[in-house]
């Protein structure tokens, strides 16, 4: 395809839009890789192109007319969550990020938004120490410091916020809805962990194997290759998140 688009430019043409499945590999014929366990498949090149863009279970909940359609997307990190997003974002549906929500989970109010559902719960758990200096918004660092190296603090954290952030989820998918989306698409890294897969009718998940999500996440972030390991080993891991997956992106 870039060949085709270098050609293309020279005679004043637009590039063709192109999206890789697979990493461009191609499978050869009688490959002996099984894909009877999905779990175990998801490892190799082979197993994932065949399970690729394959409904691996029903849905959830079924459509109705009367609802927003939900489709609940994760995977681990740098696996082509927000790519996937934003292509089904251009076909129609109703993108939604639950990062950013997260980021308004503990706000202050202001003119521009109501209070977080979590911001009093968490200043109360974690003391007033964590606001900014020169402000009542909570410093991201400041509560990172908090939890960082201590599971049950993280927990707490988790508990608080991830109720918040689905409440938020509801209400921004309800407005969507009434104003007309009938497809919303949740990108959330967490989707499982948090429980949001209740609440939605398919659950997407990407997929890439581990080495590529580091080179690609160290590209993208600046992150060290430790720190992105790490993030990594706090995750759930790919294959149980293609597990519960209803469609299987690479």
């Amino acid at each position: 395809i870039p060949s085709i688009n270098a050609g293309r430019r020279k005679l004043g043409l637009n590039d063709l839009s192109f999206h890789v499945h697979n990493d461009g590999k191609m499978l050869e014929s009688g490959h002996k890789d099984s894909v009877d366990q999905i779990t175990g498949d998801v490892s190799s090149s082979a197993g994932r192109a065949k399970l690729l863009g394959t409904l691996l279970s029903p849905p959830v909940k079924e459509y109705s007319p009367d609802a927003p359609y939900i489709i609940g997307l994760t995977g681990p990190i740098a696996s082509g969550k927000t790519s996937v997003a934003k292509r089904l974002e251009k076909l129609g549906a109703y993108r939604l990020d639950a990062d950013k929500l997260g980021h308004l989970a503990y706000v202050p109010e202001t003119s521009e938004h109501r209070e977080g559902p979590a911001y009093k719960p968490v200043l109360d758990h974690f003391g007033r120490d964590i606001l900014c200096d020169d402000s009542n918004f909570i410093d991201r660092k400041k509560l990172g410091a908090k939890v960082f190296g201590n599971p049950g603090e993280r927990k707490k954290l988790e508990h608080l916020v991830w109720p918040a952030i689905q409440e938020l989820a509801e209400e921004s998918i309800q407005k969507a809805f009434s104003s007309g989306s009938k497809i919303i698409v949740l990108e959330a890294a967490v989707l499982l962990e948090a429980g949001w897969n209740a609440f939605v009718n398919e659950v997407w998940s990407t997929y890439v194997p581990a080495e590529e999500s580091v080179a690609r996440c160290v590209a993208r972030d600046g992150k060290s290759e430790e720190a992105v390991r790490n993030i990594i080993a706090a995750q759930v891991p790919g294959s149980f998140q293609t597990y519960f997956a209803s469609l299987l992106e690479s």
